[in-house]
């Protein structure tokens, strides 16, 4: 559990003081914001994800991670783009000759992604970098599906019922791999999951890319009840991993930590309820530099 949803979640629980801390946040929230060398446009509805970047303590580790292993010329595809602020740093730090590929189902977030995708082509040159937005959920399956909405929290949004929903629209789901044969693209390089424990369909529907794919990373949001929630298995999830060649570790308070397959029921077992971590998958290049071999 984050910083920001321990204040929300705990401290802000009782509905007088969150009601409180809502009004207080959406009047404090800017329409745009820095983050690194990018631009994001902020939901002034959202005090959830919207609030924590505008005082700084939105995923500080995964988005040091992340800049760290984004480069220029690399295909990144950002899985739950929400408003778009790996999206952003993506457009930014790929460029010259990088390909960013933005999936977000909720229309209401996705006008938000837009607006920061158009704010960074100008500012990164948009002639050498290309970006598109997919308007679909990433799953294993093409058809017809039920977002349902997590109205006090728009980084909430699930393929299934919670008691935390309160309204549901329809919206498509397509395989990964149908969604970048679409657009031409075959092998990818670095790809963000943040889904709400859909994260074992993404993977499912995306595995000839990731076979495909000679030199890939992976960073997933790994939340087991959530995976439960959504009809998955968390222990599964990592198998399948493990099984398309990429090395897994846990990203954990800015640590970086080798999962073995005989620690798969340990980690799962200290991730009760709420609690999650984030997983590091990766092969070929990726691989060397996290693990200190390559240059």
């Amino acid at each position: 559990m984050t910083l920001a949803e321990f204040v929300y979640t705990v401290v802000l629980a009782p509905r007088p003081l969150k009601r409180a801390a809502n009004w207080l946040l959406l009047k404090i929230i800017p329409k745009r914001i820095k983050v690194g060398p990018a631009e994001v446009c902020l939901d002034p509805a959202d005090p959830v994800i919207s609030g924590a970047v505008t005082f700084g303590v939105y995923e500080k580790d995964e988005l040091k991670f992340f800049q760290e292993h984004c480069v220029p010329g690399m295909v990144v595809v950002d899985i739950g783009a929400n408003v778009g602020i790996y999206t952003a740093l993506a457009l930014q730090l790929t460029s010259p000759n990088g390909i960013v590929v933005s999936v977000e189902p909720n229309p209401h977030s996705r006008g938000f992604l837009e607006q920061t995708i158009a704010c960074n082509l100008d500012a990164s040159d948009a002639s050498r970098t290309r970006s598109y937005v997919c308007d679909c959920a990433a799953s294993d399956r093409d058809g017809d599906a039920t977002l349902h909405l997590n109205l006090g929290n728009k980084g909430d949004n699930r393929l299934y019922a919670s008691s935390l929903s309160s309204m549901e629209i329809p919206i498509k789901v397509r395989p990964l791999d149908a969604i970048l044969s679409g657009l031409g693209i075959h092998e990818v390089n670095l790809v963000k999951i943040d889904v709400q424990g859909c994260e074992p369909m993404v993977i499912a529907g995306g595995l000839e890319t990731i076979r495909r794919s000679p030199d890939m990373l992976i960073v997933s949001e790994f939340w087991p009840e959530g995976m439960k929630s959504a009809g998955r298995d968390a222990k599964e999830y990592l198998h399948q991993l493990s099984s398309l060649g990429l090395e897994l570790f846990t990203l954990d308070a800015g640590a970086l930590n080798p999962l073995a397959k005989d620690g798969f029921s340990k980690l799962i077992a200290s991730l009760p309820n709420r609690q999650y971590t984030n997983i590091v998958a990766a092969k070929g290049k990726p691989l060397a530099r996290i693990s200190g071999t390559g240059s």
